[in-house]
């Protein structure tokens, strides 16, 4: 054996066994659905660790013009594989829907039902006045995927707030403006550590008692779930309507400066338009009575909306993402379906078909955590 060949086998053999120790290991995939589109702006999507690792089940594809294509398959427990398609649309224009595509599976065409939604986020800030009549993509609010967000759903964050994170504290002064009046949201009572698996998380006695009475519920009619869960972990700090107006909220504690931090949701359940009177509202520690101001960071109004097969959507300064699901059957070796074109401001963007192929024996040297 030449001496250079065996020092090459040395190396592969050492890079082998040192895998292991770089944190990867072979990994069979089992069965799996891959996307494939032709494309030149295709990209593939991985399974594992925000797509950098396991096997292929999404592709992304960059069309051009604003314009963009993503694909996820991933096979549910029962071996049906739910498709997820979603199309980044263009802001500024004016976009009318493409038809229900045409899917076929095993060179049948797919009978089953095909939802058709779109998405818009839209910046909120304090003074600006939001109006959802012309914002929305969907006709009206009948076609909200949310029937407890009619006309959309505004997510907030609070500034971290280091050295706050009292056991007890009360926020108030949250304010939403109308053009025929001003509505103060109530203060709100939050206390800490009364949840086993979230002991850094706050909730109301309004929603301990809320969470007790579900729980008690599971207990009488579904013993055989996990119950106890729904007072061990505190999703929601609290919820509540006044006015016609939702919002909750998640308080929770960071362990590393005892800073607060608090994701809130706000659903104005009319369709006049609204604005925030203020960036910020007041915090009072329950011990000392010290108050300290919570500023409000930049926030969004979330629309979900069903849509009609070749149904127009308003032009907006956001972009819009529409989506289309179907299900392809466990027994399916192979699927494919094909996107009309859409029209943007009257003109045609052809979208490429996509193939769905079923795969069985691959396998990967993928990490062991990520």
């Amino acid at each position: 054996m030449h001496p250079r060949s065996f020092l090459a086998r040395r190396r592969l053999l050492g890079a082998a066994l040192a895998l292991p120790v770089a944190g990867c290991v072979p990994t069979p995939y089992g069965t799996y659905w891959r996307p494939v589109v032709a494309h030149a702006g295709a990209r593939d999507r991985r399974a594992w660790c925000q797509g950098q690792a396991g096997p292929v089940t999404g592709v992304d594809v960059d069309l051009g013009g604003g314009l963009a294509l993503a694909v996820v398959a991933e096979a549910a427990r029962d071996g049906a594989v739910p498709v997820r398609v979603q199309l980044a649309l263009p802001a500024g224009k004016a976009v009318r829907m493409p038809g229900l595509p045409r899917v076929v599976a095993d060179g049948r065409p797919l009978e089953g039902p095909v939802q058709l939604s779109a998405f818009r986020s839209v910046p909120v800030a304090a003074g600006t006045w939001v109006d959802p009549q012309r914002l929305r993509p969907g006709a009206g609010p009948a076609a909200a995927l949310e029937p407890e967000a009619p006309f959309g759903r505004a997510r907030l964050r609070i500034a971290e707030l280091p050295g706050a994170a009292s056991p007890q504290l009360t926020a108030a002064g949250l304010r939403v403006g109308f053009d025929d009046r001003t509505v103060d949201l109530p203060a709100v009572e939050l206390a800490r550590g009364g949840a086993r698996a979230t002991p850094d998380s706050y909730r109301s006695a309004q929603q301990q008692a809320a969470d007790e009475a579900r729980a008690a519920a599971c207990r009488r009619d579904t013993p055989q779930r996990a119950c106890d869960n729904i007072l061990d972990y505190i999703g929601t700090s609290h919820a509540a309507v006044h006015e016609g107006i939702a919002w909750s909220g998640r308080w929770y504690r960071s362990r590393s400066d005892d800073g607060l931090h608090a994701e809130l949701a706000l659903a104005v359940r009319q369709g006049a338009r609204w604005r925030l009177e203020a960036d910020g509202f007041q915090l009072r520690d329950a011990a000392g009575g010290a108050v300290r101001p919570l500023a409000l960071t930049a926030g969004s109004l979330v629309f979900s909306d069903r849509i009609e097969p070749g149904a127009p959507l308003p032009a907006a300064a956001v972009p819009t993402t529409a989506g289309l699901a179907f299900t392809v059957p466990a027994d399916a070796g192979s699927a494919e379906f094909q996107l009309a074109p859409l029209l943007a401001d009257g003109e045609p963007l052809a979208l490429p078909p996509v193939r769905l192929e079923r795969r069985r024996f691959d396998g990967g040297v993928e990490p062991f955590n990520c």
